[in-house]
């Protein structure tokens, strides 16, 4: 709705070399509304 506030926790969960897993939780007062696991890959700047 809008004015609610979305609240969006992220940790890593695995870190080997350049990738890594991570967790995200999305919620809106109080309730999950949506999580997500993540793969990610981490590189030099171009």
């Amino acid at each position: 709705k809008p004015g609610d506030k979305l609240r969006l926790e992220t940790k890593i969960i695995r870190h080997k070399g350049p990738m890594g897993v991570g967790e995200a939780v999305a919620s809106v007062d109080g309730k999950v509304v949506a999580q997500a696991e993540l793969t990610f890959m981490v590189g030099a700047a171009q």
